[in-house]
């Protein structure tokens, strides 16, 4: 697998991608609950080649636009399927 065209670039991505999400999911634990406080953090990653902000979700295909981050560990695990999933990993992966 690790010497599959693209898997450094998608490894790369997924990265990216997994450190802002988990950077917005810590401050906003910082800042208070999101429900109780008026600040809500989000989260994603400008992709400069495409000028678009890419932020794959949970149980979602949309990817597009900044996202809320995951609430607990069982958030990321979904979160991280989707990015797995997410149009832009795989055509990074060739598949």
């Amino acid at each position: 697998m690790t010497g599959r065209p693209g898997y450094r670039d998608a490894l790369i991505e997924m990265a990216v991608v997994t450190n802002a999400a988990l950077a917005a999911f810590m401050l906003q634990h910082e800042i208070g609950p999101a429900p109780t406080s008026a600040v809500r953090t989000a989260y994603g990653v400008y992709v400069l080649n495409e000028r678009i902000v890419w932020a794959p979700r949970a149980h979602s295909d949309e990817v597009s636009g900044l996202a809320e981050p995951p609430d607990d560990a069982a958030g990321f695990i979904a979160f991280s399927d989707a990015v797995l999933r997410s149009a832009r990993i795989r055509s990074l992966l060739g598949a």
